[in-house]
């Protein structure tokens, strides 16, 4: 039995008409006059105040009893899913979270999931068969609010190289909610335009509780492989690193390499910029998809290059050759060979698909002086960022190397220069307590 309640309008504030229709819409499942307004296609301008953006709805059209609003499943029959991976979009060729999705919901694809791509990762070597998507934007979508904040009705995430606010609606029941992460595996979520905002629309939303406000080892949640809970030990194999902002609304990113015990292969991203631009893998059936062409390269025009032009002019085999041997021989701290693999056209900018990584960076954080002065003479960047915002300043600072952050200083490497988390290399000096570093970076902060 339905009971009447008393008729006072709730006032339900929203940006503008568009973000009116997205809250109305969740609700129109038990909003009669609502629901009939918008089957006859008047949507939900019918009940907006035009200028003031709210959606007036009577309490007399709620009951007590009225059903909560379903969450359907976006997957059609016509997605293409499968127990393996294969590589979609390659780190080389990289696309945008924007563009990965596009592209993914263009060709019917399904964007493997972080929980997934953390079985090919970690303990398998499944990540080989799909190593040049390294580092990859997952199929798994999340939102989630500063330390001790509750959720509102929105999460918001601008992206400061585009401008672009990314917008997560939140439902109902995680509303007030404290330190907590909501999910959207795909493809059960959608990115639609709002003006200058792109807006999450998911029809199944997930909250997983007590995200951990600070990075470090963490178990990882059984359903979606996000760290959560309280800290562990980094022995543990079901630990996973938590990487991560104050606040974002974006995809987790996965990546793979290997640091004197930092194993890169169990770090769950939360901290990149949807402008980024990474590789993607897809799920696929046991026999792979043949009726399904491989994506045409994405138009370079749209992001600035990763590397300028060799100056030897190599075919495109050729070149990837050098290029990988020119990461081998500078993690061996080889600087004769490095230097004779950049005679020959070796790419001294070219980021690294498996860390995003330049070779002064992987240099720099090996401790290698006299391959980091090598490089700095044959002209890299000193001050080249990584998709997490990493310098080689920021690298050399990390190990504690400080006649390599000396010298990149000399080189004018920026000092002040911040990461995707907000740190500076004097700030990672600090967490990791280099105080010898510490104090010399904070003689330059102060020049």
């Amino acid at each position: 039995m339905k009971r009447a309640l008393k008729q006072e309008p709730c006032m339900v504030p929203c940006r503008n008409a568009a973000r009116a229709r997205a809250v109305a819409a969740s609700w129109g499942a038990f909003l009669p006059p609502l629901a009939e307004a918008m089957k006859e296609g008047k949507g939900a301008e019918s009940v907006a105040y035009s200028g003031r953006s709210t959606i007036d709805i009577r309490a007399s059209w709620v009951s007590e009893l009225a059903p909560k609003p379903k969450t359907g499943n976006l997957i059609s029959e016509t997605f293409i899913r499968g127990p393996k991976l294969e590589v979609f979009i390659s780190k080389k060729q990289g696309a945008t979270m924007e563009e990965a999705l596009a592209r993914a919901d263009a060709e019917k694809r399904v964007i493997a999931s972080n929980k997934r791509l953390s079985k090919a990762l970690v303990g398998s070597d499944e990540w080989r068969s799909i190593s040049e998507v390294f580092p990859c934007w997952t199929g798994t979508m999340v939102a989630y609010e500063e330390p001790g904040r509750a959720f509102g009705r929105f999460v918001e995430y601008t992206d400061n190289r585009t401008g672009i606010r990314y917008v997560f609606t939140v439902p109902d029941q995680f509303i007030r909610v404290k330190n907590g992460l909501l999910v959207a595996e795909h493809p059960d979520f959608k990115l639609e335009k709002d003006g200058n905002d792109l807006v999450v629309r998911a029809a199944r939303v997930e909250l997983i509780e007590r995200l951990p406000a600070n990075e470090g080892w963490y178990l990882a949640d059984p359903a979606h492989g996000i760290p959560f809970g309280g800290e562990v030990d980094n022995s543990n194999p079901d630990a996973r690193y938590l990487s991560r902002i104050d606040k974002r609304v974006g995809l987790v990113a996965r990546g793979y390499d290997y640091y004197d015990g930092c194993d890169y292969r169990r770090v769950v991203y939360l901290v990149n910029a949807p402008s980024d631009a990474f590789g993607v893998a897809v799920e696929a059936p046991e026999g792979g998809v043949a009726s399904v062409a491989k994506p045409p390269p994405l138009p370079r025009k749209a992001r600035p290059a990763l590397a300028p032009v060799p100056k030897v002019k190599l075919s495109e085999v050729e070149q990837e050759k050098l290029d990988a041997e020119l990461l081998e021989a500078v993690k061996k701290g080889d600087t004769k060979v490095a230097e004779e693999l950049i005679a020959r056209g070796a790419d001294t900018e070219l980021k690294f698909a498996n860390t995003d990584w330049t070779a002064l960076m992987h240099a720099a954080v090996k401790g290698y002086i006299e391959t980091t002065e090598m490089l700095i003479a044959k002209g890299a960047d000193v001050n080249a960022q990584a998709f997490s915002g990493w310098t080689a300043l920021m690298q050399a600072a990390f190990r504690g190397n400080i006649s390599i952050a000396e010298m990149l200083i000399a080189k004018n490497a920026g000092v002040n220069a911040k990461n995707d988390k907000g740190k500076t290399a004097l700030d990672i000096a600090i967490q990791f307590n280099n105080t010898e570093i510490a104090e010399m970076l904070k003689k330059h902060m102060e020049l």
